[in-house]
């Protein structure tokens, strides 16, 4: 209320305060405070800075993840597709947050069980990424493996996940990442037969075989096991 009265309810400075506080509701859980504090940032930033400011991208991104954190993953996609097309009107989609943009976008599409959308959006963000040499290309590759790996796709989802260990291994403290790498290498090694380990150069000892007399390894369900059009579906 005071920043109200010293800078008026629709100026910048209201329009920060008010993404301060979306970022805080947000940070306690607060999903439907922090979407209506963004949502009046919003207004003002594309009142005062133009509907395709770097303001209001950072905000629809803010907005994006703060409906994921509540569960809404429709309304964050929508929120990410705005943002996405406001900097593909910039420059052509050359702006250095284009390619995480796709991959968040990408990454959601598979939460919602969309693997088609969901392959197609991280394969354009790992393109953008490496070209751009992005740092965080290593985490968009290890998501297009998990994809790769939902979809059934189990050699492609290999060769994603190897790239993204390349890159884990040459950086700092990155122990997390290269211990959740290494689960989703065994988790797809399971499904490869002996000649696709053989391939690969996968030691077969790190699928862990069953113990003598005990039932073989049962298949995880993926989307291979599905109806037919259920795997691009919610």
């Amino acid at each position: 209320r005071l920043t109200e009265q010293q800078h008026g309810k629709d100026g910048l400075h209201m329009a920060e305060c008010l993404t301060e506080l979306g970022q805080c509701e947000s940070g306690r859980g607060k999903v439907e405070a922090a979407v209506e504090a963004l949502e009046r940032a919003l207004d003002i930033f594309e009142a005062k800075t133009g509907r395709d400011s770097d303001e209001v991208v950072a905000t629809l991104r803010l907005l994006a993840g703060a409906c994921q954190e509540g569960g809404d993953l429709e309304r964050a996609v929508g929120y990410y597709e705005r943002a996405l097309q406001i900097r593909e009107g910039q420059v052509g989609g050359k702006s250095d947050d284009f390619g995480s943009l796709l991959a968040d976008l990408g990454n959601l599409h598979s939460l919602l069980g969309r693997f088609g959308p969901a392959i197609e959006t991280l394969q354009q963000a790992v393109m953008r990424l490496e070209s751009a040499r992005d740092e965080r290309l290593g985490s968009a590759l290890d998501s297009l493996g998990s994809t790769y790996f939902q979809f059934g796709r189990f050699e492609d989802a290999v060769q994603c996940v190897r790239k993204a260990r390349k890159i884990w291994t040459s950086t700092p403290n990155s122990e997390q990442e290269l211990k959740a790498n290494d689960d989703l290498l065994r988790d797809v090694a399971g499904y490869l037969s002996e000649q696709q380990l053989a391939a690969f150069g996968i030691d077969p000892s790190m699928v862990g075989a069953p113990a003598r007399g005990a039932p073989a390894r049962r298949r995880r369900r993926t989307p291979w096991d599905l109806p037919a059009g259920a795997a691009d579906t919610p």
